[in-house]
């Protein structure tokens, strides 16, 4: 399919030629500013799927890291009530953490 795009700022067509000109250099190929914007177009799917995994993952990771912080809070109070004295409830709050993430 053919797309055209129409009334591009001079500037931009100079920036983009520069960046294909650096990529031409650094990859030691020779592509044209055309075949340079179709590749970066057939891209941008691509990207909106990573986006949407990073999403997930980021979404992922805050729940380990609020659960990690739950966890570290509870094992300094069973540090806490081991080091006075209080196996009893030591062992208590220990039970019950290991119910909560299981």
């Amino acid at each position: 399919m053919e797309l055209k795009i129409r009334n591009v700022d001079p500037a931009v067509v100079l920036a983009i030629d520069r960046t294909v000109k650096n990529f031409n250099k650094k990859n030691h190929s020779k592509i044209s500013r055309s075949e340079f914007l179709r590749r970066e177009i057939e891209k941008i799917p691509e990207r909106n799927i990573y986006k949407k995994v990073n999403s997930d993952v980021a979404v992922q990771l805050e729940i380990m890291n609020s659960r990690i912080e739950a966890q570290s809070d509870g094992f300094n109070k069973i540090f806490f009530l081991l080091v006075t004295g209080d196996t009893e409830a030591a062992l208590n709050l220990s039970e019950e953490l290991s119910k909560k993430y299981r």
